[in-house]
């Protein structure tokens, strides 16, 4: 394996690479109006273009969302659906300075929250000493759908997200997070942690930086994802800092968790840990129908992968971990192995049949691979030029899930030009 080492110079560049997307964020966001909600008149969804369900309270200032578990008449358990952009400039001085405070952060949230494709710019969250830290701090048996954040920073102490700090057996479909996310671990662009939870469809971008050395991880999407989760149909160009484990998408993957047909684009620097283009460390899971392309960096004597640093598939038949049909660039990640292991045959049932209630809906959460199965392909490196190439991608859904550019893009999502529709 090609070692890339992190001198001082890269993490003095890591912190420099912060500071300027700070100021590149900040410079974006500035460009929107900071007047009264909404910003721009040609930029708004009224109430005319969103129907609102029964049921629904709707959301249509940031005055009035930051009044969801604050008053009574907006209470943690009930469902609510955006009806227009919101400019949230106002929290910037919210709180003594330290911003929005997190839905949820105190006592969980357990309703709907439909963003109906709307947006919430200029999000400001700085709670660094706190725990489950995000638009929504700790959400259990919830739903989060449909909805588009630019924050200019979202910084706690653990379990910090974009979107949410913590999921627990709940469902966030369709969603996207833009910005710089901070914290000391379980950090991720739109979930700091997700437990017996399902994650499809979600888009993150800008930072994702962690800075312990002590456990904890750092993911472009999610940090840590638990207790038969799935993250399925999900991309993140967020470039990661890690100390600890570190992916491209998520960093920390346990305990019968499964990642389907997603990929990553960002860079991952890494510490002493593991340090994948995809995913830092996986550990009774699995990974299938992924790639990754962003460069890998990491800090010795952690251990690093081209697409994942590190899987436990060499233990005992139950511990193992299941990578089927998975790619990464080895030119762009600069790196020629990766941890998942040869492919081989497997006796293993990964993860059980299961469900999960969020909303009042009822949610498949099935994670499981067939007994006796043959896995051809494991994880395959590619250069750059066979990684735009469709043929690669053998026994990939290109009917229904994926398009690719012959020899212009790596494969893209069906949906990408007009997401979440």
């Amino acid at each position: 394996m090609t070692q890339k080492l992190l001198s001082r110079f890269s993490i003095k560049h890591s912190l420099l690479l912060i500071f300027a997307a700070t100021v590149l964020i900040s410079l974006s966001l500035s460009s929107l109006s900071c007047s009264k909600n909404p910003a721009d008149p040609d930029d708004i969804h009224d109430n005319d273009s969103t129907e609102i369900p029964e049921g629904f309270i709707p959301i249509s200032s940031f005055e009035e969302l930051c009044k969801i578990g604050k008053d009574p008449k907006y209470p943690l358990d009930s469902s609510y659906i955006l009806i227009r952009d919101i400019d949230a400039s106002p929290s910037r001085s919210m709180n003594s300075r330290k911003g929005f405070e997190p839905i949820g952060m105190k006592n969980k949230f357990t309703g709907v929250f439909d963003g109906a494709g709307h947006s919430i710019r200029n999000l400001y969250i700085n709670w660094p000493d706190s725990a489950t830290v995000g638009m929504f701090g700790y959400i259990y048996d919830a739903q989060i759908s449909r909805l588009h954040i630019a924050a200019d920073t979202v910084r706690g102490k653990e379990d910090v997200g974009g979107i949410v700090g913590c999921a627990e057996r709940s469902f966030i479909d369709s969603c996207s997070f833009t910005g710089i996310v901070t914290g000391r671990k379980w950090v991720g662009g739109i979930a700091g942690i997700a437990e017996a939870s399902k994650i499809t469809r979600c888009i993150s971008g800008g930072i994702v930086f962690s800075d312990t050395v002590f456990g904890g991880s750092a993911g472009g999407l999610i940090g840590m994802i638990d207790n038969q989760t799935i993250v399925a149909f999900s991309y993140s160009d967020a470039s990661v800092i890690g100390n600890h484990n570190a992916g491209g998408l998520v960093g920390y993957s346990h305990n019968e968790s499964a990642i389907r047909q997603s990929y990553s684009t960002g860079s991952v620097n890494g510490g002493k840990g593991y340090t994948g283009g995809l995913l830092g460390f996986v550990f009774r899971g699995i990974v299938e129908e992924c790639y990754s392309t962003g460069e890998v960096i990491w800090n010795p004597p952690g251990q690093a992968g081209g697409l994942i640093g590190r899987a436990d598939t060499s233990g005992s038949t139950k511990n193992n971990s299941v990578i089927d049909r998975c790619y990464w660039d080895i030119s762009s990640s600069g790196i020629s192995n990766s941890g998942g292991g040869a492919a081989k045959d497997t006796t293993i049932l990964v993860a059980r049949d299961t469900t999960i209630t969020a909303g009042g809906v009822t949610i498949d959460t099935t994670v499981s691979v067939s007994i006796d199965t043959t896995l051809y392909t494991g994880e395959q490196g590619r250069e750059s030029k066979f990684m735009k190439i469709r043929q690669t991608y053998e026994g990939w859904d290109f009917d229904n899930v994926w398009r690719i550019d012959s020899a212009k893009t790596t494969p893209y999502f069906r949906w990408h030009n007009n997401p979440f529709k």
